[in-house]
């Protein structure tokens, strides 16, 4: 065989050869340059609430905002403490004159007797009692006037004063005496209910008043004091305490010679004192020259009442 020959002229392409096999991967190429920014995709599903994060720092203070508006009014408060007295004001003006008001007039009535007396028209029973004058003791005497409701003792007691000094106190004063107004009983014998005379305190309304007639002429109301509440004799004291002869104890309803009982505090007991002295006022009309009933010889006296 001869040597090759000189390569002839290209000839013409042939048909295409049928597909080859698939070739094996060949090496990763290089990384291509980024390209275009493709279309938004759909939305993706919601993921889950991730985990809270830490607390961030505190801000700077914000500019003040503008005021809001006015809210509901809110529920009352508790009661504040009391504040402090305030400074007196200025006097105000004069009130206009008030109604009258209604004075209460006590009077207190004797019986010189055994029987309570009863008060007199428009007037009121406040209580009932035993007529007291005075007590007596190592040389002092304590008593009322008898037209103090004072005189009027609720309960009787023969010895109802109370020594005391400075340690103690002693119902049996030394030589202690009291004195009540006799009923005008005769009787030897003493009984509280019947030898001593009762009395009455009264309440009613109005002023009272004593008129003293000096004569044996019954004493009269006029004027403004025209209503009488009872007629007497003119009383003027015992050797104890003086009777005021403005007053209504100045009047007694009855004449009593033995006007006096005289208690003892020791075991000697009661009876009417025939040494006590009482004193009246004269009548001026009468014969004072010559002894006689001191009845006929006393001034007559009435009790006058101004209504209100």
């Amino acid at each position: 065989m001869g040597p090759q020959g000189p390569a002839g002229p290209k000839g013409m392409s042939g048909s295409p050869g049928d597909s080859g096999l698939p070739g094996s991967d060949g090496e990763k190429g290089m990384k291509g340059e980024r390209g275009d920014i493709g279309p938004a995709g759909l939305d993706g599903v919601p993921g889950t609430n991730g985990s809270s994060g830490l607390d961030g720092k505190t801000g700077e203070r914000g500019e003040k905002g503008d005021a809001g508006m006015d809210g509901q009014p809110g529920t009352d408060g508790n009661p504040g403490a009391p504040g402090h007295p305030g400074e007196d004001g200025s006097p105000g003006p004069i009130g206009p004159k008030g109604q009258n008001g209604v004075s209460t007039t006590l009077i207190v009535l004797h019986s010189l007797s055994s029987h309570v007396p009863s008060c007199p028209n428009g007037f009121g029973i406040d209580y009932t009692g035993y007529s007291f004058l005075f007590v007596s003791a190592q040389g002092i005497t304590i008593g009322p006037s008898l037209h103090d409701s004072g005189s009027c003792m609720e309960t009787f007691n023969r010895n109802p004063l109370l020594g005391c000094n400075a340690t103690s106190c002693d119902a049996n004063t030394e030589m202690g005496y009291s004195y009540w107004l006799s009923s005008g009983r005769t009787s030897d014998v003493f009984d509280s209910d019947k030898s001593i005379s009762k009395c009455t305190v009264c309440s009613g309304s109005g002023d009272v008043k004593v008129v003293h007639s000096f004569t044996t002429n019954k004493a009269k109301c006029s004027g403004e004091y025209s209503k009488t509440l009872y007629k007497g004799f003119s009383f003027a004291g015992h050797s104890g305490v003086s009777a005021a002869q403005t007053t209504p104890g100045s009047c007694l309803p009855k004449f009593v010679s033995k006007l006096t009982v005289k208690c003892s505090a020791d075991a000697s007991g009661c009876h009417v004192d025939e040494t006590h002295r009482a004193f009246w006022l004269a009548a001026m009309n009468a014969d004072q020259s010559t002894e006689g009933s001191g009845e006929e010889r006393t001034s007559h006296c009435n009790v006058c009442h101004r209504p209100v």
